[in-house]
């Protein structure tokens, strides 16, 4: 998902509505119930744990993390040239190689000849990571992108189901994806500087069958929006947090999971 200190969010010019209006909620579809065999926790590391020498987002980070408390972590996943769902955030290759270059014109051979990429796969079948993973999709196609499918087609061949939860700033992966792992819990992400007022709004929401929404932290400054959120039967996560005061603050709002770059944010 995107990070603050990666890219900066645009100024919020208006405050957006939490929900869209309950009459339109009531007619539609509303949240399914929790479907996965297992508690949410009530943290997730953030791309595994991202310091003291470890790669955002690559095997190592997510062992760390679990060897660090975490009973959840967060990555990203897109697909390479050849088809090979990996764990990597952005498109280019500037900010973590200092290359040109996109992960999606790039096979995954010539990829790990200068980036120690992971792939889903490998982390999937690693018994040290988390006992439970949060997949980011990283997809902004609609009809034509592979990625949902090599996915479901990694998770089957590892039986990681229900390990899982999905989530996505695409309503349209989400929506790929229920038809492809129903039994796999979804979360529609959204942050305020997105394009789309629809996607920022989350308009889409209760036409999708999403478990859960995560909530950029700049966006539902108050309790009452969570409850609203929370009462129409989504699971309610906020991330990155990174200051204990306000982890502390969005668990009393009732927050199901936090998602932090902190090593030990129970504490």
């Amino acid at each position: 998902m995107a990070d603050p200190r990666n890219a900066g969010h645009a100024e919020i010019r208006n405050r957006v509505t939490p929900v869209t209006p309950a009459s339109l909620l009531q007619k539609r579809l509303r949240a399914q119930k929790w479907t996965a065999e297992f508690d949410l926790p009530d943290w997730q590391a953030h791309r595994g744990f991202v310091d003291e020498g470890h790669v955002e987002n690559t095997l190592g980070s997510l062992i760390e993390a679990a060897r660090r408390g975490a009973r959840m972590a967060e990555f990203d996943v897109r697909v390479t040239k050849d088809q090979v769902p990996v764990l990597f955030h952005d498109d280019g290759f500037a900010r973590l190689a200092d290359r040109e270059g996109l992960l999606r014109d790039t096979n995954l051979r010539d990829l790990r000849a200068f980036f120690a990429v992971s792939t889903l796969e490998e982390v999937l079948k690693h018994p040290d990571v988390p006992p439970y993973l949060n997949v980011e999709i990283k997809s902004t196609e609609i009809w034509n992108d592979p990625l949902e499918r090599r996915i479901a087609g990694v998770i089957r061949s590892c039986g990681a189901e229900n390990r899982l939860l999905f989530s996505s700033f695409n309503p349209f992966s989400l929506w790929k994806m229920e038809s492809l792992l129903p039994a796999v819990p979804r979360g529609l992400l959204v942050a305020p500087d997105l394009e789309q007022r629809a996607l920022r709004e989350m308009w889409l929401a209760p036409f999708l069958k999403i478990h859960l929404v995560h909530l950029d932290q700049s966006m539902y400054p108050t309790e009452a929006s969570v409850r609203q959120w929370k009462s129409q039967g989504f699971k309610a996560v906020v991330w990155t947090v990174n200051e204990m005061s306000q982890i502390e603050k969005f668990r009393r709002w009732g927050m199901d999971s936090v998602i932090t770059d902190l090593a030990y944010p129970e504490k």
